[in-house]
């Protein structure tokens, strides 16, 4: 019989001459009769659009396991730029006092909180932006007297005239 990572279709086979490598990226248990025996190895799937080909699973996703299943996106909250991935441990989290959408591949997607900004921009300083780099998804609370009612990196706005919040992260 075939070692794993081959498959032969010759009934009997004696040796391992007959035997045939399964494509790239697949394995095999040992003694294995067909092509079809050849699975997905763990980080990659079928490509829906090359037929039998294993394709690495896309940032933002992983695949534990062998097989055709597909790929799993990381949860919100956090953030996986490599392919490839094996296992929901390689998702990194986002900085604290933020979140992104499940299968996010970059911490720029981790957009701060209601009630928190990028640091510098809590006392309502500043142009509204986005984050440019990784550096710029470090949420700070809105000061007291200030607050932020949208999810992402717009800055914190003084309460309306008659209404303070003494509050730091104030969403509203």
């Amino acid at each position: 019989p075939c070692i794993a990572g081959k498959y032969s279709t010759v009934l009997g086979a004696a040796g391992d001459g007959v035997c045939i490598s399964c494509p790239q990226n697949t394995l095999s248990r040992a003694g294995s009769n067909s092509s079809a025996d050849c699975a997905c190895i763990s980080g990659y799937t079928i490509d829906g659009f090359n037929g039998d080909v294993c394709t690495a699973c896309a940032a933002g996703t992983y695949k534990s396991a062998s097989g055709s299943m597909a790929c799993i996106p990381c949860i919100a909250g956090t953030h996986l730029a490599v392919m490839g991935a094996t296992s929901a441990a390689n998702c990194l989290s986002c900085p604290q006092y933020s979140n992104s959408p499940p299968g996010s591949v970059a911490q720029t997607e981790c957009l701060c909180n209601k009630g928190f900004t990028i640091s510098g921009q809590e006392s309502g300083s500043g142009a509204d932006f986005g984050a440019t780099d990784e550096n710029d998804t470090v949420c700070v609370s809105c000061a007291p007297g200030m607050y932020k009612p949208t999810v992402g990196y717009s800055v914190c706005s003084p309460c309306t005239a008659g209404k303070y919040s003494a509050s730091k992260g104030a969403p509203s």
